[in-house]
């Protein structure tokens, strides 16, 4: 018992709600609608039935001449040019009325539009009680009938009213003419059946405009709603078509953004504020999919051809009956600037400017892993800062930072963009020299050596600046890892050393 009593009180409140939702909209907004709409049906009944009449009312005078049941032609003959008339008045009516909101939105309006239906459909009722003299046919009534049903949606008590009173003057009608029981029933079952299936047909039509107007109005509020969450939303948004990338809507702060005047929005599309074109197509690809992608960071292109970091978020929506993509602008360019310090900061000794042990490490095994890959070879130099302990205790760590330093500096000036040279540890230092000959990379060495021993100005200290250094040549093929490069690099240094050591001793 208490599941009945909950499905009622559910199926009341859905029955309340729908009602004060018809009531709002047949009273507003829909009413308007429809009088505009049902006032334009009329005429164009009126007008089709002017020049319909007219051919009826010939038709009465000469082809049915013949007929001896004078009161059949006369009534037939009357009732013809009463509506002819009737279609008339209205045409002229609807003309200067048909522009006028007021009158539209009256219940003058409604009132003219009831009065017109029920005219025709009274007509109809005595055009087919004239027949019976003749044809004992019901056609024009019934036809009438299901012709305003299928045509005219008036409110459905108005509807309910105007059939009432047709059914009830029809059946009354055929009780006073038709002296056969058995026909009469007959006729009256038909009407009875005909009349409740417009009535339906009616309803069915009503309820649908009504539902449909409804929708349009709540699709139109929600748009209003949109339109203006859109509009003051404090970061960048676009709205594009997903087909051919054409911009449906955009917000202030994105035109600010992307330096778009407002007049000129119609000349760009999605596309031209990419880097590249082709980047758009796997994105569209993952929203068909999936229906959206979040913080996708690209690279792109402003009105001035500028590039910026951003962080977009897009959702495929329908948007006035077309599938669009609404884009979310995050301008990430000082944080991506930032980032850049962060990683400069990160791979790069602070003394000498050149990279550290731990980025050098990561070029130099990508530089193996390519080398191995291409099948070409490479140089490595382990190079050693001679004197820097003598220097530092001798005349301070100053002087040393400057030997490391003035190092660097004549090593860095010789190298080349590609070449690869970081700080190893202390005094050490590596530097790669991809595809270049042992024999190219020995020549370099000796004009690097013979530098640092010069009489530049740079060099004139109470000590001499000088390096040792050793080469492992890298040829496809060799299995060996980066530590056994660097080991074997570092001993050849070592030897040179202790050359050096005995040559000058």
């Amino acid at each position: 018992m208490k599941i009945f009593v909950n499905k009622y009180l559910e199926l009341k409140s859905k029955i309340i709600v729908f009602y004060n939702n018809s009531k709002a909209i047949d009273d507003n907004e829909f009413q308007k609608h429809n009088n505009e709409q049902l006032l334009k049906r009329i005429n164009l009944v009126s007008i089709t039935l002017i020049f319909i009449y007219i051919y009826y009312i010939i038709a009465d005078v000469i082809l049915l001449r013949d007929i001896h049941d004078s009161s059949f032609r006369l009534n037939l003959i009357v009732i013809h040019f009463v509506s002819f008339l009737f279609s008339l008045i209205y045409y002229f009516i609807y003309q200067n009325v048909k522009k006028s909101k007021t009158f539209i939105e009256s219940k003058s309006a409604t009132f003219l539009i009831n009065f017109y239906i029920i005219i025709y459909a009274m007509l109809g009722v005595t055009s087919s009680l004239n027949n019976q003299k003749l044809t004992g046919n019901i056609d024009v009534y019934t036809t009438i009938i299901i012709g305003i049903a299928v045509l005219l949606h008036i409110k459905p008590l108005h509807l309910f009213v105007i059939y009432l009173l047709t059914y009830l003057s029809f059946h009354i009608g055929l009780s006073f003419i038709l002296e056969d029981e058995l026909i009469k029933i007959t006729k009256q079952t038909n009407a009875t059946t005909t009349v409740l299936v417009a009535y339906l047909i009616s309803f069915a039509f009503y309820t649908f405009r009504r539902n449909a107007f409804y929708n349009k109005v709540k699709l139109r509020e929600q748009e209003k709603n949109f339109k203006k969450l859109f509009d003051i939303n404090p970061f960048p948004l676009l709205l594009t078509s997903a087909v051919d990338g054409r911009i449906v809507e955009v917000n202030e702060k994105a035109l600010e953004f992307y330096g778009v005047a407002r007049e000129d929005v119609h000349k760009y599309t999605a596309i031209d504020f990419y880097k590249n074109d082709k980047e758009r197509i796997p994105l569209i690809e993952e929203l068909n999919r999936n229906g959206y992608k979040k913080n996708h960071i690209i690279e792109q292109k402003v009105a001035s051809g500028k590039l910026i970091w951003v962080i977009l978020n897009y959702q495929l929506i329908d948007y006035r009956n077309e599938k669009c993509i609404l884009t979310g602008v995050t301008d990430i360019s000082e944080l991506k600037k930032f980032e850049a310090e962060l990683i400069q900061h990160a791979s790069t000794d602070i003394l000498t400017g050149i990279n550290n042990r731990r980025s050098g490490i990561i070029q130099l095994k990508e530089l193996h892993q390519k080398a191995k890959e291409d099948h070409f070879p490479f140089t490595l130099c382990f190079v050693d800062v001679n004197n820097l302990k003598m220097v530092n205790d001798q005349y301070g760590h100053a002087e040393g930072d400057f030997l490391i330093k003035r190092t660097c500096q004549v090593i860095k000036e010789h190298i080349e963009e590609q070449d690869i040279f970081f700080r190893y540890g202390g005094d050490e230092f590596i530097v790669v020299f991809p595809h270049k000959p042992l024999e190219e990379t020995e020549r370099l060495w000796e004009e690097i050596t013979s530098v640092l021993t010069s009489n530049h100005p740079l060099n004139v200290k109470p000590y001499p600046i000088s390096i040792s250094y050793g080469l492992f040549y890298y040829e496809p093929g060799q299995d060996l890892s980066i530590e056994d490069m660097i080991h074997q690099a570092d001993e050849e240094m070592y030897r040179r050393k202790l050359l050096l050591k005995k040559i000058y001793s």
